[in-house]
């Protein structure tokens, strides 16, 4: 899911925190509510009637991401439900429409604020980086030359400063909502769909952009 910022918020400030302010374009839903079937070596795109026996819709994990700058922002749950950080639980009148407006609780729970995109490194047995929201480093460990995916996924502001030649080295891994989220963002929100089941081939991942075009 890709969000958009609703300008409607009169502060206009980022990063986008009170409820209502993230908002799914309905013009460009990329594949919201979509369903695909990973096994293993490609991707298939599954309809209501395809799904398998005893399938739950069940989430298993929702995050949120947002691009500004050059940097990756992220939170743990979906930010179109639930204001973000230290903003009001309630939107104020005149923000949205009743119909726009997310359902929420009245209380005043809190949920973590927006938070950048860092990586956790890690030196045995391998050399890698797990990308996180809680993670202590803002590039990757390392990376090679021939790493086409650094440049399709990730702004200048993540790529390492060491380069490696070492074929064990330099890989990344991370929550999978936020991979995903890196893949499609490399790509125009309309492709999504196309990205998703036609990029992943054979258990791997094939990139041929630099991003720029979905991260303009």
């Amino acid at each position: 899911m890709r969000q958009r910022i609703n300008f409607s918020d009169r502060t206009r400030q980022w990063p986008p925190k009170r409820l209502g302010s993230n908002v799914i374009d309905p013009d460009l839903r990329g594949a919201t509510d979509r369903y695909f079937d990973c096994h293993g070596r490609s991707i298939t795109e599954l309809n209501a009637g395809q799904l398998p026996t005893g399938f739950s819709n069940q989430e298993f994990r929702t995050f949120s991401m947002y691009y500004r700058n050059d940097k990756f922002y992220i939170v743990d749950y979906d930010a179109t439900k639930h204001p973000v950080g230290d903003a009001d639980p309630l939107m104020s009148s005149g923000d949205s429409s009743d119909e726009d407006r997310p359902s929420t609780s009245t209380s005043a729970e809190r949920w973590i604020d927006w938070q950048r995109m860092r990586f956790t490194h890690r030196e045995y047995p391998v050399r890698d980086s797990f990308a996180t929201f809680a993670g202590d480093k803002s590039k990757l460990i390392a990376q090679r030359r021939d790493q086409r995916w650094v440049a399709t996924l990730l702004p200048l502001s993540h790529h390492a400063e060491r380069i490696t030649t070492d074929p064990s080295c330099a890989g990344m891994n991370g929550y999978l909502p936020i991979l995903l989220g890196l893949i499609v963002y490399a790509h125009e929100v309309r492709l999504a769909p196309w990205v998703l089941t036609n990029l992943f081939q054979e258990g791997t991942w094939t990139f041929s952009t630099d991003g720029a075009q979905g991260r303009k």
